[in-house]
């Protein structure tokens, strides 16, 4: 996308926004690279060793809905990439499926008290 199409895209009110709620992301996402690196953590997944790229660190609660918590530690797990997508793309089914389930299951619960966000029943019935 061309830096004309992508200015369009937005008036410089939701620009401004976007910027605002996007502050901090950057060393926020820097330091888990960081920490995946120096770690050489795995995928919690499949255990396959991770890179070190921004696509390997998930959020078990959507960043984009859930702003209060979008830069808390806890709110985070580390994914190959490919996990990572499965996490946030597929059905509930799928994602209880996952060997990491209970896991984040826990971290959802750990998490309920620090939201200051609405929960509605489909993110419980996500990790329930």
């Amino acid at each position: 996308m061309s830096i004309f199409a992508y200015m369009s895209k937005y008036t410089k009110k939701s620009l401004e926004k976007r910027k605002k709620d996007r502050e901090g992301y950057k060393e926020f996402f820097e330091g888990h690279i960081l920490i995946i690196k120096k770690s050489n953590a795995k995928c919690l997944e499949c255990g396959s060793r991770l890179k070190g790229s921004v696509r390997e660190i998930a959020h078990v609660l959507p960043k984009s809905q859930f702003k209060s918590i979008s830069k808390l530690d806890e709110n985070i797990i580390y994914l190959c990439e490919e996990h990572h997508n499965y996490f946030d793309n597929r059905s509930n089914e799928d994602v209880k499926s996952m060997d990491i389930f209970n896991k984040v299951a826990k971290v959802f619960q750990s998490l309920l008290q620090k939201i200051t966000e609405e929960v509605n029943y489909k993110t419980y019935d996500r990790y329930e």
